[in-house]
């Protein structure tokens, strides 16, 4: 699949109503909250620029298709992973147009015809809905199960769109593969106490604690014996934290981001913290223990 100008997702939880008529407020406000943040998650761990359009809406702005539509699904299975809460699941509607070019952002930046919004609006709870600009060039449909809805009519500016559903539970796997893998773009290497660990098709998983079975062998308290590990889906690389202390990323250029019983994409380069999160780690920089993350070509990085 070629890679796209401009792709725009928005995440819809206009349904949640119904928790607050079920549950009690609280309760109701914690379901939201971590279903946002399951949400919030996934977007940018696929590199999407976030806007909130509303208090139940979230939109995110991708320069890459491939990215916008694994958020979809992502998020999808995130949210539907969730238990219940007293019985009740909240359940997303999703719509991701993919397809435009980057002058196109000014439909897009409003409620008001946002083809986004509109899609999302359409979809029942619990799908994802795509879009794709009539007549467009160098869309191609590899790997994506999708299903025509010519009942919905839909257009951004002059532009007519045409909408289909997305199949991700049929999809198979961690995440659909849109397009053939680069082996040689998509290796990752781990450097940690002067020892590196290369993740590839081949070596697709890394298991982190302080059992002695562990790929990668913490030693401090901080960390647990199952702490995290690093799975290759698709073309990209997962880092799942499983501890009690959490798991901290910096990636280089960015911010710092706390990992409980959560996951991330890891891309490009930066640093990953076992146990203390880094501003504590600079104050104990003598004892500090992280490991460097690079993802790279077919060599191991002359540099962590």
């Amino acid at each position: 699949m070629n890679k796209e100008t401009l792709s725009i997702l928005c995440a819809d939880l206009s349904g949640s109503e119904r928790l607050y008529e079920k549950l009690s407020p609280s309760e109701a406000a914690h379901a939201i909250g971590r279903c946002e943040k399951r949400i919030v998650q996934t977007l940018e761990g696929f590199h999407g620029r976030l806007a909130r359009c509303s208090d139940s809406r979230v939109l995110a702005y991708f320069s890459d298709t491939d990215d916008a539509l694994h958020s979809a699904v992502e998020i999808q299975r995130r949210v539907a992973a969730l238990p219940p809460l007293s019985g009740v699941a909240l359940e997303i509607r999703v719509g991701v147009c993919v397809g435009h070019a980057s002058n196109e952002m000014r439909f897009f930046e409003n409620k008001v015809g946002n083809a986004a919004v509109s899609l999302s609006g359409f979809a029942e709870p619990g799908q994802v809905l795509l879009s794709v600009p009539k007549r467009t060039q160098g869309f191609e449909w590899n790997g994506v199960a999708a299903r025509s809805r010519p009942e919905v009519s839909l257009s951004s500016g002059k532009r007519k769109l045409g909408v289909f559903e997305i199949d991700w539970r049929g999809l198979g796997g961690a995440y659909m593969k849109v397009a053939p893998a680069n082996d040689e773009a998509t290796r990752l290497f781990i450097h940690f106490n002067g020892t590196t660990c290369e993740l590839n098709t081949g070596h697709p998983l890394l298991s982190i604690g302080r059992l002695n079975s562990c790929g990668l062998l913490l030693h401090r308290d901080c960390c647990s014996r199952v702490h995290a590990k690093i799975e290759r889906r698709g073309d990209t690389y997962v880092l799942i934290d499983q501890s009690t202390n959490g798991t901290f990323v910096l990636p280089e250029g960015g911010t710092e981001h706390a990992l409980r019983k959560h996951e991330i994409v890891l891309s490009g380069r930066g640093k990953i913290s076992f146990g203390k999160p880094f501003s504590v780690e600079k104050e104990d920089a003598d004892n500090a223990e992280w490991a460097h993350y690079v993802i790279a070509g077919a060599a191991a990085p002359s540099r962590f």
